[in-house]
């Protein structure tokens, strides 16, 4: 495998230079540095460069991971494991049975797995991303101050 064949799959998207974010918009203050983002997987999952160095974001927790790596490194990260780096095997299950999402939707967990979602194949669906976006910063937001293990329920009023 190469990394022409993962962006030719849809499984990895990149951005353009300088290319509108306006889903950042749904975040408010979470984001608290200046981030420049390049790519994206399927899931939404957003790849971006903080003082050179890649950064992976969480859309639906709004955790930014500081990966170490150049861009170089990274894409050599993908091709070394793809199913740690961009869940290359549910991305190619979920394929097989919704097709692939066009470059402005992507494969949206029903329940995001900050909130106890499994990640399988039953548990996707095809969604526009910014409205996915904007779920996932709903998600984010109101799950900021939580603390890890804690037991949430759902209020159905």
């Amino acid at each position: 495998m190469n990394i022409d064949k993962i962006i030719q799959s849809g499984a990895l998207r990149f951005y353009a230079p300088n290319e509108n974010h306006a889903w950042l918009s749904f975040y408010d203050n979470l984001i608290n540095k200046p981030l420049s983002f390049f790519a994206e997987d399927a899931f939404g999952v957003q790849f971006a460069l903080v003082d050179g160095i890649v950064a992976i974001f969480q859309p639906e927790t709004a955790e930014l991971e500081i990966v170490g790596m150049t861009q170089t490194e990274f894409y050599q990260a993908i091709l070394d494991d793809p199913e740690g780096t961009i869940s290359w095997s549910l991305y190619q299950a979920a394929v097989h049975l919704f097709g692939k999402p066009s470059s402005d939707q992507h494969f949206a967990f029903k329940v995001e797995l900050a909130l106890g979602g499994k990640p399988a194949v039953e548990n996707i669906a095809i969604l526009d991303s910014a409205e996915h976006f904007k779920a996932m910063a709903s998600i984010a937001k109101q799950i900021k101050d939580v603390h890890i293990g804690t037991v949430m329920y759902l209020d159905d009023k």
